[in-house]
């Protein structure tokens, strides 16, 4: 797809089947193209995101303030914005700026736990490990002056959103995966750990020089 002008691609995510690519140009309509050939299936209006459940294969879109789940029911941020979305298959686990840690179920259709980080905190990232049932969440605290650890892992029980533990990152990383299903964790630093033990453990250190 060929950019014109000062627009930007803002957001690429591909479907559960990875037989469809959606793409956020500035400006424009979510797009959505065939993944082999480039060939526009549509477009949606006023959507800036869209997330898939891929335990339900149910689609996730994010207009404005709100998480769109069915023509029925949306949810609506506590802030101004989203920081991320996982679905669970009976449900999704929402961070917002500067706010709280929530699980959504799809069933009752209400929030049934949530964890309240300090000021200044929030939940950048969210994965699932369905191996584990467990919820990952990193918190990034941007307070000031700053304290370390800026950056802490949260291993959350998808059942009652009881913390199972919480593990402070390593100082020199700020951006963080997770992979392999959501059972390791690489940090820009160059850190693996295996995280489906009962807390991290340090499985493999990439030196980037």
């Amino acid at each position: 797809m060929e950019q014109k002008g000062h627009k930007k691609i803002q957001f690429v995510a591909f479907d559960s089947l990875n037989e469809i690519v959606y793409v956020g140009v500035e400006g424009k309509p979510l797009l959505f193209l065939n993944i082999n050939d480039g060939r526009d299936e549509g477009k949606l209006n006023s959507i800036t995101k869209v997330y898939f459940d891929f335990c339900s294969s149910k689609r996730l879109l994010l207009k404005g303030q709100k998480i769109i789940v069915s023509d029925e029911f949306s949810i609506t941020s506590p802030t101004f914005a989203f920081l991320d979305v996982q679905g669970i298959g009976k449900g999704i686990v929402l961070s917002a700026v500067g706010n709280d840690l929530m699980y959504y179920d799809y069933d009752e259709q209400k929030i049934t736990w949530r964890i309240s980080p300090k000021n200044d905190e929030h939940f950048l990232k969210i994965a699932y490990s369905e191996k584990s049932k467990t919820i990952f969440a990193i918190l990034y605290k941007y307070n000031d002056p700053r304290i370390l650890p800026f950056y802490l892992l949260y291993a959350v029980s998808v059942l009652d959103g009881a913390v199972q533990y919480i593990f402070p990152l390593p100082e020199e990383s700020c951006e963080f995966s997770f992979a392999q299903n959501a059972t390791k964790l690489i940090c820009s630093r160059g850190d693996v750990f295996d995280i489906f033990f009962s807390e991290p453990k340090l499985i493999y250190n990439f030196n980037w020089n």
